[in-house]
């Protein structure tokens, strides 16, 4: 990873936060060096950019035929996710060979078993997602296909923010090096918070979220929503308003989340993860996992790129997705 040349680091964050989101939610015990196949990122990857225009196509009828286009890699999820359910519900052992397992080194002698064995899942688990959704499982209270369904989701959503926001804010501090040098000065402090929060104040890593409206509402200019309503909401353009950032909303500047500069606005006047009970189960999760690679990596490499905020281009996707995605130079901080 480490070059004079500019790299795309996307596509190696994935791999890294999908690996992490594993172990801590389904408690999968990852060996050090393991990460998940470049096969499952990818198969992830198409499920999610997949969903939007799925559910679009289901008001139309659509949806299944569109569906179609993505049922490998889904297939291909259901399966590794099913796997470490059956693991985690049984602890015995998988002598069988799949593409989709986790991937251990050529040299280990007991790479499946070790994937797999005894010692794959924590003796003594801390009550995580899959604990509590097992308990479930085992007193009725959810099906074998709501299991995988809701343990699908939580991975999915819980890598992709993660890997998404890490991405984002490695660009920030690439393109604003003296906020990158500071950042590396003070890695324990404050600050740390407020560079990943104004990261995701100007690339949330939903960039838009659908509500149905559930009452009739009237709003403070008048506008009347009537129960049953569609709405969406651009958490991109809200978190860039003039009104409530200032003139220089559009510009990276991580002193906006001084605690001085944020007592006068609204609570919800910065929803990267959403508000109220549909927001994102998994923001506190995202942002832990955000903060500590971020550390991790600052502190040990100085990033770089030609890339220029202003430049920046977007796609319409569920994620944040650019159009290109920014190369990095990184190299090895001198201890």
């Amino acid at each position: 990873m480490i070059s004079n040349k500019e790299v795309l680091l996307s596509e190696e964050l994935q791999r890294i936060t999908l690996s992490i989101t594993v172990e801590t939610t389904m408690g999968k015990k990852m060996q050090e060096g393991d990460q998940v196949s470049e096969e499952l990122v990818k198969a992830y990857v198409i499920c999610i950019e997949k969903l939007p225009m799925e559910c679009f196509l289901s008001y139309v009828k659509l949806g299944k035929w569109y569906a179609q286009f993505s049922k490998t890699a889904k297939e291909y999820v259901y399966r590794f996710i099913e796997e470490l359910l059956y693991q985690k519900l049984s602890q015995t052992v998988s002598r069988k060979s799949c593409t989709y397992t986790m991937e251990c080194s050529e040299n280990s002698e007991t790479n499946v078993e070790d994937s797999f064995g005894g010692n794959a899942f924590n003796e003594r688990a801390p009550n995580i997602f899959v604990d509590q959704a097992i308990n479930l499982y085992r007193e009725g209270k959810m099906s074998h296909h709501s299991l995988i369904g809701e343990s699908n989701t939580i991975v999915s959503a819980a890598f992709e923010t993660s890997a998404n926001g890490l991405l984002s804010s490695l660009l920030m501090l690439a393109i604003h090096p003296v906020v990158q040098e500071r950042l590396y000065d003070e890695i324990h402090l404050p600050y740390l918070d407020m560079v990943v929060n104004e990261t995701l104040r100007l690339l949330p890593p939903i960039p838009i979220i659908g509500r149905q409206v559930v009452k009739n509402t009237t709003l403070s200019n008048g506008l009347v929503l009537p129960r049953g309503l569609e709405i969406l909401i651009s958490i991109f353009d809200l978190h860039r308003r003039t009104d409530i950032w200032g003139a220089n909303a559009h510009e990276f500047n991580p002193d906006n989340f001084l605690p001085g500069n944020l007592e006068e606005k609204h609570t919800h006047a910065y929803i990267p993860f959403s508000k109220g009970i549909r927001n994102c189960i998994g923001w506190k999760y995202a942002l832990m996992a955000i903060k500590i690679l971020l550390a991790g990596l600052v502190r040990n490499f100085s990033f770089s790129t030609s890339v220029k905020l202003e430049d920046l281009k977007f796609t319409n996707s569920l994620s944040l997705k650019y159009t290109n995605e920014p190369a990095f130079t990184i190299k090895h901080r001198l201890k």
